[in-house]
């Protein structure tokens, strides 16, 4: 009988010992075995949003190429900024430079221009064609270049009609006066006699005179009383 319990208690002890490691066990595998799931899927989800972030970048600095801009430039470089450093970050990070100077310096030439069109002036002028000379792109330098000849040509019209013609006078005139002014001073002095070395002959005077009348008047009259 003695050895009928011993018996059993210990299955009994065997089971439960079972159990409890069954149990510690399922636990354990539960914890540990959905951990390296999660972080795999946490690596995923940032190598997508890498990618996603690369692909975008990289649209946005193709179309600031194709659009320049600095809206274009500014969106592009803020998308830029999110990568990690890398030989790609860098390449789209020299594109990015590039077009920056290039849409400086025509919006830089474009005002120049625009000032040199409200106030046509020499500075103004020489300021803009300074600043067209450094554009890059050959259409829009063309089509600024265009609009300074334009104020230059106008400029020069106004200024020579202003210079050559004299309020109140007529273009005959004009024209003498512009042969004269031509001339040096050399050329157009006439040498003319001094007033003081001028002659002028006298005049006889013929007007008769009254007192002469009278006194051959009265010689006559003395003459004949006699």
């Amino acid at each position: 009988m003695k050895q009928a319990k011993t018996e059993r208690l210990f299955l009994i002890l065997s089971l439960l010992t079972l159990i409890i490691g069954a149990t510690i066990y399922i636990a354990f595998a539960h914890n540990y075995g959905s951990k390296p799931l999660n972080s795999s899927k946490q690596n995923t989800g940032k190598v997508v949003k890498k990618a996603n972030y690369l692909s975008k970048a990289i649209e946005a600095v193709n179309l600031a190429e194709s659009s320049p801009s600095m809206a274009n430039i500014e969106t592009a470089q803020k998308l830029v900024d999110k990568l990690k450093k890398s030989e790609t970050k860098s390449g789209l990070q020299e594109k990015l430079d590039r077009l920056k100077k290039i849409v400086s310096s025509e919006e830089k030439a474009s005002k120049a221009v625009e000032e040199a069109e409200k106030n046509p002036t020499l500075e103004t002028v020489e300021t803009a064609q300074t600043a067209i000379n450094q554009v890059s792109n050959k259409s829009k330098k063309a089509e600024l270049q265009n609009r300074l000849d334009t104020i230059t040509t106008t400029n020069q019209i106004r200024s020579g009609s202003e210079s050559t013609m004299t309020p109140g006078v007529s273009p005959s005139n004009q024209e003498t006066n512009s042969a004269y002014l031509g001339q040096n001073p050399a050329e157009s002095y006439v040498p003319q006699a001094p007033l003081n070395d001028q002659t002028t002959s006298p005049q006889a005077n013929t007007s008769p005179n009254p007192n002469s009348a009278t006194a051959t008047d009265n010689n006559s009259s003395s003459t004949s009383t006699h």
